[in-house]
């Protein structure tokens, strides 16, 4: 009854992102990434999965709550909008960049009170940052992520959990 309760909560937010024209992913950590991901109903298991499944011209993606450390750190796309509802996100995001073009996505949360990304446990590695951080970082290039949105989120980097150096946030651009 508690996930049939979970299931009918969930809308899709106002404030979408979505382009027209562009398919909208839904993930669950009970889904499957053999699902087509075009409804809860069959929503796919990772991320990152959904994300490769947009086009890449832009696209949205739903997360429900729940742990995504198996495919940490998750993949997001140039264009794509990754809406998260309340609820705790165990999982770390490596987001687009490029040496390049200009690169912009966006995490978009039901408000800091209400949805957290916490990163996994052992995992010593920042919550959000782009994919090329390290390597961008310090040298001479112009792009990396341009305009990228993170909103309506409490990020936690899990301290306690941790051995090594790991930041909140950390992008190039």
């Amino acid at each position: 009854a508690g996930a049939a309760a979970q299931q009918s909560t969930y809308v899709t937010p106002n404030g979408s992102k979505a382009h027209a024209g562009d398919a909208i992913q839904y993930v669950s950590p009970a889904g499957s990434d053999t699902s087509d991901g075009l409804s809860w109903g069959s929503a796919k298991r990772t991320i990152t999965a959904a994300d490769s499944a947009l086009a890449a011209s832009g696209g949205d993606i739903y997360a429900r709550p729940g742990n995504y450390c198996s495919e940490s750190p998750v993949t997001l796309s140039n264009g794509h909008t990754l809406h998260l509802g309340s609820g705790t996100y165990q999982m770390e995001i490596a987001a687009a960049d490029s040496t390049t073009a200009d690169v912009t996505w966006a995490i978009d949360g039901a408000g800091p009170d209400k949805t957290t990304i916490e990163a996994c446990a052992g995992a010593n590695r920042d919550v959000i940052t782009d994919a090329n951080f390290a390597t961008l970082t310090g040298g001479t290039n112009f792009y990396g992520t341009f305009r990228a949105v993170i909103s309506g989120v409490t990020i936690d980097g899990n301290k306690a959990n941790q051995t090594a150096a790991s930041y909140g946030i950390r992008i190039y651009g």
